[in-house]
């Protein structure tokens, strides 16, 4: 799931020209079109909504009206903490969570209420430190992170072990020991057809003959009584010395 939640943040990013670190929200904002309203001034629409009481018990909440979509938090957030928070919610809006009473993120099952909240957290990190743009700037340890990209020491310590691991050198699977066995075999019939010498004959050279192993002559390259027999190229003086005569036909003395 991380990889996939942090292709999505890295697109909100780059749709909205936020390159640069730390994030800029409020621009993430805009691109979304959304209205960003602390608990103290939204008080009239939440308690509109009834959603008053509930966002007494969380940091912050979205939700869409007819005039468009509101991401509320806590006024006795830190800065840190705010960023967090704006961050999760923006992820419930652009992954284009399911809403349950009106708010982003909730469900009537549980299961499901879950798995989006763990979503939006993962957004919010990905989103707040990319990990493409960290890696760029060689920012890998947790106190880079956590001063570069405004984040908490905890969610810092997180990124940096997710960075690690996507450093961490992949190793090619050991092969099977049935694939050793037949490496090893192939290596060995190699080595022994290498070691076998080989026949070689030297091409022929000027004032070359030719002798068939059941002849007693020496001949020209094209003499008839050749034609088809399997000769050996020698030199005429080492035909003569082995014991040869010249044929009669093809007269290779002249």
């Amino acid at each position: 799931m991380m990889l996939a939640i942090q292709e999505y943040a890295m697109d909100l990013l780059l749709e909205a020209h936020q390159t640069e670190l730390p994030i800029d929200i409020a621009s993430l904002v805009q691109h979304l079109d959304v209205r960003l309203v602390p608990y103290s001034k939204a008080r009239k629409i939440l308690d509109a909504l009834s959603f008053w009481e509930y966002a007494q018990t969380v940091k912050g909440l979205s939700f869409q009206l007819a005039d468009g979509l509101y991401v509320c938090y806590s006024d006795r957030l830190s800065l840190i903490e705010r960023r967090s928070v704006i961050m999760h919610e923006l992820g419930h809006i652009y992954l284009k969570h399911l809403s349950y009473g009106g708010i982003l993120g909730k469900s009537a099952s549980k299961a499901q209420e879950d798995a989006q909240e763990q979503e939006a957290n993962t957004f919010a990190l990905c989103a707040l430190a990319p990990i493409d743009l960290l890696m760029r700037r060689g920012i890998t340890s947790s106190d880079e992170i956590q001063r570069t990209c405004r984040l908490s020491a905890a969610d810092a310590r997180i990124v940096a072990a997710h960075i690690a691991a996507q450093r961490k050198p992949k190793f090619i699977k050991r092969p099977s020991p049935a694939l050793i066995c037949i490496i090893v075999m192939l290596v060995a019939i190699t080595a022994v057809f290498s070691s076998v010498p080989r026949n070689t004959v030297n091409p022929p050279s000027a004032g070359s003959v030719y002798v068939t192993k059941a002849g007693s002559c020496y001949h020209r390259s094209d003499c008839y009584q050749i034609v088809g027999s399997e000769t050996i190229v020698l030199s005429e003086e080492a035909a003569i010395g082995s014991g040869y005569e010249p044929c009669k036909s093809c007269h290779p003395e002249k």
